[in-house]
């Protein structure tokens, strides 16, 4: 193959081989770059979301999220996504009944509301079904993967994702005892409001504030980070 060169105007030798290899090692090169760039699991990009939701208020929408992943849970390579997946969908409507006060009024009419419809019982049943699946993954084949994993955010293998999602139930159990911490404070108040008792400001910010304190920390998974902000 000939090129013409403009400078000196003759003719020069162009190996093909050569220009062949450059191409294809530029080319080797983008695919090896492409490859090295780690994907994000599905189930790490559906909590994600979710949660990013619960944290805008769209209950509904977190809720519609999950349920429609249900069907298709089988094809997770986790073997307690489909559980999570339940709990989540769960945990959307609990969210919905505390941050519209709707478990005040069934304190107030509960020989009306059956208690099993509260939120603070969904909480309740919430906070053992997290702690159940906190120690129901299975131990990873290699040594020390299971502590290195535990923080990982783009969990690879089943095991991986397994392990994961049993640290973020971990996490959730402390989630919705605070939950329940704080329905427990608000009834309290709702109580004193109706008794009409004198009750100290700065005693209820204490209080309030402890609850926080206590629980917020022990959920600070990065994926939590959207309803830690709003936690209150």
């Amino acid at each position: 193959m000939f090129k013409s060169s403009k400078k000196s105007s003759k003719w020069t030798v162009v190996d093909p081989d050569y220009t062949d290899l450059a191409t294809k090692m530029s080319s080797n090169e983008s695919v090896t770059t492409q490859m090295s760039i780690p994907s994000t699991p599905r189930e790490e990009s559906i909590l994600e979301y979710y949660f990013h939701l619960l944290s805008q208020a769209s209950f509904d929408k977190a809720k519609e999220l999950v349920d429609s992943e249900k069907g298709g849970h089988k094809f997770s390579s986790s073997a307690t996504w489909g559980e999570m997946l339940q709990c989540l969908s769960q945990l959307a409507s609990a969210e919905k009944s505390y941050n519209s006060l709707v478990f005040l009024s069934h304190k107030r009419f509960s020989n009306i509301v059956k208690s099993k419809d509260g939120a603070k019982s969904i909480y309740s049943l919430l906070h053992q079904e997290f702690l159940r699946m906190e120690n129901m993954a299975p131990v990873p084949t290699a040594a020390g993967s299971r502590d290195r994993n535990r923080e990982s955010e783009n969990p690879s293998s089943s095991d991986d994702v397994d392990c994961w999602l049993e640290h973020i139930s971990g996490q959730m159990s402390f989630f919705v005892r605070g939950r329940i911490k704080m329905i427990e404070f608000y009834e309290q108040l709702s109580s004193l409001v109706g008794m009409r008792q004198w009750v100290s400001f700065e005693d209820l910010v204490m209080m309030c504030e402890e609850i926080m304190k206590e629980n917020i920390k022990k959920f600070h998974h990065p994926l939590l980070n959207p309803i830690r902000t709003v936690f209150r």
